[in-house]
């Protein structure tokens, strides 16, 4: 174990297995590290590299020193053969999941736009383009007329789109090149709307093996994430998103070479948070306050049959506390002679005696606290919470 330079971009931990040392010979003025290891993080495993380098480092490579903006042999125009190929078939994977033709799409790391210009193809017409390279911006806008954007993916969004949310978010083989991983994701979901979906599509590590190269040709200077289908789920899972959407293919990125790809559709998780607003909703229209305001009222005494959580919660949160409570029962002989609120808690014994009203206030027994007080022919009246 050896502790890193890069904390993991998924769980942040900071310690990790190196599997590879990996070193270039770099063109001059070129501001990526000359070497990083390839780790395995101790905690989930995720495969990175552990790279002395910042976000900036990254974004000045890929504003000066782009790869991206060559007609003739650059991916991302759809220029080459392979490359026009790749980027249909990736625009029939996004049509798949865009039925609003008018809907904003923005695809972040656009390089020379031949996705946008296939889905311009299909009639989707709202398109927008974030790339950090001003020549790629240019050629965007001179030959295609798209609304391209000169930026990175951590500049001021605000100050770019001024404020515009999108209904479908973009990032085509994005995530591998990306530092600050966690930074990158949070300025995303400020440009997407409430119901918005975010299309990722990174290498896939677990097919490297089976689309061999030539030795370490994964390894790059610019892919310091490899991603596999669970790693990129987990990912923006850490940041509040689910994966409705997923697949696995091989690209053509030769004549002889296929590269191993998977891609994720994901939206908001929205979900979970629903679900618990409605039980809280529903929790709200049933305080028992109501039940429990001509007990308060009359002054009746009573007992409260049940020494649990529930009752520790009706306690805090409803009108029970201002009941005459003489007593808790509880058949847990680990609670009895404890008290709550100063009121002891007895054993159901101690009804044999007692004469006013029983509140039961049992979560999961109630029917069974019941029926034991009307087999033990007590004729106290009962008041259920529950």
């Amino acid at each position: 174990m050896t502790k890193l330079k890069r904390t993991c971009p998924i769980c942040n931990n900071a310690n990790g297995e190196v599997l590879h040392m990996q070193s270039f010979l770099l063109d001059d003025n070129n501001p990526l590290p000359s070497s990083y290891d390839v780790v395995s993080c101790t905690q989930c495993s995720f495969v990175y590299a552990d790279v002395d380098a910042s976000q900036e480092d990254y974004n000045k490579y890929y504003e000066n020193f782009s790869k991206y903006e060559s007609t003739e042999v650059s991916s991302g125009g759809g220029t080459t053969p392979g490359d026009k190929q790749r980027l249909s078939d990736t625009a029939d994977d996004i049509m798949m999941h865009i039925a609003n033709k008018e809907a904003k799409i923005l695809d972040i790391g656009a390089a020379m736009g031949g996705l946008l210009i296939n889905l311009k193809q299909n009639n989707y017409n709202n398109l927008y383009a974030l790339e950090p390279s001003k020549t790629c911006v240019t050629y965007m806008k001179n030959e295609y007329k798209l609304n391209a954007y000169q930026g990175s993916i951590l500049d001021d969004f605000d100050e770019i789109f001024n404020g515009k949310k999108f209904d479908f978010i973009i990032l085509s083989h994005v995530f591998e090149h990306i530092y600050d991983l966690k930074k990158t994701i949070i300025n995303i979901r400020s440009l997407l709307s409430d119901t918005g979906k975010i299309y990722i599509e990174v290498p896939d590590a677990s097919g490297y093996n089976d689309c061999y190269v030539v030795p370490y040709y994964y390894f790059d200077m610019e892919h310091i994430n490899h991603f596999d289908q669970h790693s990129l789920q987990l990912l923006m899972g850490t940041h509040g998103f689910r994966a409705i959407a997923s697949g696995q293919k091989n690209i053509t990125a030769s004549e002889s070479v296929m590269y191993p790809a998977v891609w994720t559709l994901f939206e908001i998780n929205t979900i979970s948070k629903n679900a618990i607003l409605k039980y809280i909703e529903k929790s709200k229209l049933n305080d028992h306050n109501e039940v429990l305001s001509d007990i308060i009222t009359s002054g009746k005494e009573c007992v409260v049959w049940g020494a649990g959580s529930f009752t520790k919660r009706l306690l805090a949160q409803s009108d029970l506390r201002e009941c005459n409570i003489q007593f808790f029962i509880d058949k847990d002989e680990n609670k009895q002679e404890k008290y709550i609120d100063d009121i002891i808690i007895k054993s159901p014994d101690a009804l044999k005696n007692f004469r006013g009203t029983i509140i039961v206030a049992s979560a999961l027994f109630a029917s069974e606290i019941v029926r034991e007080i009307k087999n033990d022919q007590y004729d106290n009246e009962i008041i259920i919470l529950g």
